[in-house]
């Protein structure tokens, strides 16, 4: 018996979700699949249009076999976090095979060179990176000429699209984690990962999001038994990251009312280091004028030399108040440490068993629970914030309340 582990939002699940599960069982040969999904937050910091465990019941009566929660310090972190918190569970779980995901290039051999020279970083690499650097070019221009030089003008294409770079992050990770997961890379079919136009059978997440905003028709975009799960959120307004304003405006005019006494070097000592902000984007917080809403505040906080993917992940560590002490030490401690359960499949129960057989703690009930040391205490307490904020933003919204996480059980499919 083989598995299939996927990393992914399911933001929502859709026909290029099924896609790339059928295609990747038909490959593999694989009978069973297993998902880590991030939960309530996105990894651009944005909120999901339904809740974690509705995603995952949703992904379960597509075909995914058992559906587990990324916790939220991974789940909104930096391309390389994410894909390390995602590969160290699978490999925790101990029953995954191969690691299958989407890519708009299917060329393992040219990823696999591009990944061992990111990994080792030899010489001839770093000269070229810092002379490019020196010459004005941004990091991630830079690393793509080095690249080209190296690999071929491939390459610089390869690593300028999102679900690549991904990609290399998930082949990265399994070096770093010396995995025994083989490696498949399904091509995408059709949309690409930042079309915002229905296209077809398969469209992709961010089309199907601005669809619903627009009131347009998403069900051909949208496997049956998804649209089935997630359809009372369908049916109500969807949370969007304009729905964190309040809460950033909110901080911002604390840190205005505090800051105004304090020397900019000693914002990070009374204000704790935030992941993802550096002391230049707290500095502009403070000076961002209110009101303004979520778009005017990014643009305020971007820079030359700050993305606006940094500036939303910051954004949203700042409201849970995420601080870079608190994910080192999760990382450098080890990096999961238990696996949420969110839902699964009545026919998947040897699938359940086989993970229940690592070493790694399941989370069935949320309240029996107890962190076996203070780094997964850490971690596990940014997951329920999260989730009390979330919830908090979806009742604002829509007047209605989602169940307390200790109260929210897996959902079987």
């Amino acid at each position: 018996m083989s598995t299939i582990g996927i990393i992914a939002e399911y933001n929502p699940f859709h026909n290029g979700h099924l896609y790339m599960l059928n295609k990747a069982k038909e490959i593999t040969g694989a009978e069973h699949s297993i998902c880590v999904m991030s939960g309530n937050f996105m990894q651009r910091g944005i909120p999901a249009l339904a809740d974690k465990y509705s995603r995952a019941y949703a992904a379960c009566k597509s075909g995914i076999d058992v559906c587990f929660e990324l916790p939220v310090i991974y789940a909104t972190g930096a391309a390389g976090d994410f894909a390390l918190g995602a590969v160290s569970m699978l490999n925790r779980l101990n029953c995954v095979d191969y690691l299958c995901f989407g890519a708009e290039t299917d060329d393992l051999e040219l990823f696999k060179k591009i990944t061992d020279i990111l990994f080792e970083e030899p010489e001839e690499y770093t000269s070229l990176l810092k002379e490019k650097l020196k010459n004005g070019a941004s990091y991630p221009s830079a690393r793509a000429e080095s690249l080209s030089v190296l690999c071929g003008k491939n390459a610089a294409d390869i690593i300028s699209m999102p679900n690549n770079i991904l990609a290399i992050e998930y082949l990265l990770a399994l070096k770093k984690t010396k995995s025994d997961i083989i490696p498949v890379i399904i091509k995408r079919k059709s949309a690409m990962y930042h079309d915002k136009k229905i296209s077809g059978d398969i469209s992709s997440a961010t089309a199907i999001r601005e669809a619903l905003l627009n009131d347009e028709n998403i069900d051909f975009s949208i496997p049956d038994g998804a649209y089935f799960a997630l359809s009372e959120f369908f049916s109500h307004p969807i949370l969007t990251s304009s729905d964190l304003e309040p809460y950033i405006s909110y901080i911002i005019s604390i840190l205005k009312s505090n800051g105004r006494a304090l020397l900019s070097s000693d914002l990070k000592s009374v204000y704790g280091n935030i992941a993802d902000m550096s002391e230049e984007m707290m500095n502009r917080l403070i000076k961002c004028p209110l009101p303004a809403s979520y778009d005017e505040i990014c643009c305020y906080l971007k820079t030359r030399n700050i993305t606006l993917t940094r500036v939303c992940r910051a954004l949203i560590h700042l409201v849970l108040n995420m601080t870079d002490s608190d994910k080192k030490m999760v990382m450098e401690n080890g990096t999961i440490y238990y696996a949420n359960l969110l839902s699964f499949r009545k026919e998947a129960s040897v699938v359940i068993k086989r993970a229940s057989e690592s070493d790694m703690p399941i989370i069935t009930k949320n309240a029996d629970y107890i962190p076996q040391n203070k780094a997964a205490q850490i971690m596990r307490s940014y997951d329920l914030l999260a989730s009390e904020l979330y919830n908090s933003m979806y009742y604002r919204k829509t007047g209605i309340k989602l169940p307390n996480e200790y109260k929210t059980n897996p959902l079987i499919a």
